[in-house]
């Protein structure tokens, strides 16, 4: 009798981690605020430098994978697609043998936890979240930071603060190929609009949001002055 109930739980601990659409794994509030994060298939979300040619994600691009994976009943028309471009992109990378491999920041997951009902949430399998050289509180952060604030980043909305944060932590971001240039996946206006203005060909558009995402279906790299140094990064506005 006691080896069917090993048994019996056994099946109940796959079944709970496995991948398919019906038994997904979600990570708690509680969970996510004491940095234990898991991916759809029941894995711990490594924190980790970035790697070959790294794709990093917005929430909303994050969201938009997993509803069009997951819940497709629940994602409309833009999601579908954003989640669509992505899973085109990596293919892509996968093909050419790099590490291809999702990112996210720190804060991104954990702005995934706000305004959710069920206080659980989903994330892409295979997921990272990339870590950072410096410290939060590190004066050439807080110097970004305020550059940032000083171009109205994120303003539109109220958790401006967030946006900035995540664009600041692109910036300072760990990279185990340091001639690579991390690019930023993003539907936000508020994020790609303002730091269009640091690239001439992208300030010429005159901050026309769909002239940006048409000419630059590839991204613009900004390059910015970061603590003494010249940092770039690539902004791909969906």
């Amino acid at each position: 009798m006691k080896f069917c109930w090993l048994l019996f739980v056994l099946f109940l601990s796959v079944s709970a981690f496995s991948q398919g659409p019906g038994s997904i794994c979600k990570t708690t509030l509680k969970a996510g605020l004491h940095g234990v994060v898991r991916d759809a298939s029941g894995k711990l979300i490594r924190r980790t430098s970035l790697g070959k040619d790294p794709v990093i994600l917005d929430t909303n691009i994050v969201i938009s994978v997993v509803q069009s994976k997951y819940f497709p009943d629940s994602a409309d028309e833009n999601r579908k697609k954003w989640a669509s471009r992505i899973n085109h992109m990596m293919k892509k990378r996968g093909h050419r043998g790099d590490d291809a491999h999702l990112y996210m920041a720190e804060r991104t997951a954990r702005e995934r936890f706000v305004g959710n009902p069920e206080g659980s949430v989903t994330f892409p399998e295979g997921t990272r979240i990339f870590e950072i050289s410096t410290t939060r509180d590190s004066p050439e952060y807080r110097g970004l930071m305020a550059k940032l604030e000083s171009i109205q980043l994120g303003q539109v909305k109220a958790n401006s603060t967030n946006d900035r944060e995540i664009v600041a932590d692109l910036f300072f971001a760990k990279k185990n190929f340091s001639d690579d240039i991390p690019t930023f996946v993003t539907a936000d206006a508020g994020i790609y609009g303002p730091l269009c203005k640091f690239n001439p060909a992208c300030a010429a558009l005159g901050g026309e949001r769909k002239q940006i995402k048409a000419h630059f279906i590839n991204g613009f790299d900004v390059t910015l002055e970061v603590g003494g140094i010249q940092r770039t990064i690539r902004i791909m506005p969906f």
